[in-house]
């Protein structure tokens, strides 16, 4: 599938994200910023984001297509499911096979871990699995936190959960991320912690996000038809050259 670039180039115009500053931040060993990544030049990137589910990925059609990064699902938190069976945390299993296929013909990977976490402790917990896994790996993309869960799932405060566990990986030298719906993040989250850590957004069916707050991704497609993924996947739009930063402030480990 070509992207039809043409459709959405005016997002560059109509939707420039704004980067809203609320103090400084913590000091830790890697150079993340959002100020940083705020001043970076403003560009327009298309990826897919992908998990277990896309089954059979044939990625060199991915990147003829015009694709040019993909988030990949690391792992998932620990869970029961509505049968009553326990999960515990772990890896996603097509996890390695399509980071070697992505980056084999050319596309840039960043990752995201779903969090079933109801606490701070289980968030850390979730935390310190992510990197260890990551440490094995040359990702270019941020490393992304994903929590989707209603509000009255959670047992501590989600703005606390979601600084605890970007934290670590911040601490441990990636680019952090946080990935939610725009409702979801905006009803979630303080302010403060909006503005600390840039957002993937995913705000679906309509011309333009409205979120409120900083971010330089967004998913703006559930049902996409993109060569070489079976049936549909998210689409998704960077707003900046997040490789080319990581790789020249030599965050997610990459020396």
């Amino acid at each position: 599938m070509l992207i039809k670039r043409s459709i959405i180039l005016f997002i560059v115009i109509m939707l420039f994200p704004v980067f809203q500053s609320q103090g400084a931040a913590p000091q830790t060993r890697t150079r993340f910023s959002p100020r940083a990544i705020a001043r970076e030049p403003a560009v327009i990137k298309y990826g897919v984001d992908v998990s277990r589910w896309q089954e059979d990925i044939v990625w060199e059609d991915v990147a003829q297509s015009g694709i040019e990064f993909a988030m990949i699902r690391a792992g998932v938190g620990e869970f029961t499911d509505p049968q009553g069976e326990h999960h515990p945390i772990s890896e996603d299993s097509r996890f390695r096979e399509y980071i070697e296929g992505a980056q084999s013909n050319g596309l840039e990977v960043g990752v995201y871990f779903y969090s079933y976490a109801q606490t701070i402790e289980q968030i850390r917990e979730e935390a310190h699995f992510y990197v260890l896994l990551l440490s094995y790996f040359h990702i270019t993309y941020p490393v992304t936190l994903d929590m989707e869960e209603s509000s009255d799932y959670y047992i501590d405060d989600p703005s606390e959960m979601a600084e605890a566990f970007l934290e670590i990986v911040e601490h441990e030298g990636y680019f952090p991320m946080l990935y939610s719906y725009k409702s979801w993040l905006e009803d979630n989250l303080s302010s403060e912690v909006r503005s600390k850590y840039t957002a993937w957004v995913a705000h679906i069916d309509v011309r333009a996000t409205t979120y409120r707050g900083n971010y330089y991704m967004w998913q703006y497609s559930h049902t996409a038809k993109v060569s070489g993924i079976e049936g549909d996947v998210d689409l998704n739009i960077a707003y900046r050259d997040f490789a080319e930063y990581i790789k020249r402030e030599k965050l997610n480990n990459l020396y």
